[in-house]
């Protein structure tokens, strides 16, 4: 039976068959558990689990699992599992799903699936381009409303 706590904070976090709302420490691991938020300095490793929103520092691990959203400021790998976004610098899959993956580099194998694959360079492009055609319907929208006068 899992154990149930509201938040988990250490250095080095080792747990196994706990329901936690939060962790948070350098390290995080996670084995046949769940939680709400996971936010780590260094690495989190997720096995046989599943949680909400992860942010690590350094690289997301995840086997026969899944998340929602993750950043990562290294890798993250994923083995049957799945997640909701991904934003790394480098993302492997294998016979896993990611809805949509921010990253450089993306290794995708065994049947997995990706949604949306956006480049992490592409990402300020994305952000202008969205800026500019706010931009360009305004003032369509302006002139069109002027020309009704």
């Amino acid at each position: 039976m899992a154990t149930l706590t509201k938040a988990v904070e250490g250095v080095d976090v080792h747990l196994e068959q706990v329901l936690a709302l939060t962790v948070r420490g350098h390290d995080v691991e996670l084995s046949q558990g769940a939680a709400g938020t996971i936010t780590a300095q260094g690495d989190v490793r997720l096995r046989e689990s599943g949680c909400g929103p992860v942010v690590a520092g350094r690289d997301v691990e995840i086997v026969e699992g899944g998340c929602g959203p993750v950043r990562a400021g290294g890798n993250v790998s994923i083995e049957q599992g799945g997640c909701g976004p991904i934003r790394a610098q480098q993302v492997s899959l294998h016979d896993s799903a990611a809805a949509v993956v921010f990253a450089d580099h993306l290794e995708v194998a065994g049947g997995s699936k990706v949604g949306v694959s956006i480049p992490t360079q592409g990402i300020a492009g994305v952000g202008i381009g969205a800026a500019i055609g706010a931009a360009a319907g305004l003032i369509a929208g302006l002139l069109l409303a002027r020309q009704r006068r």
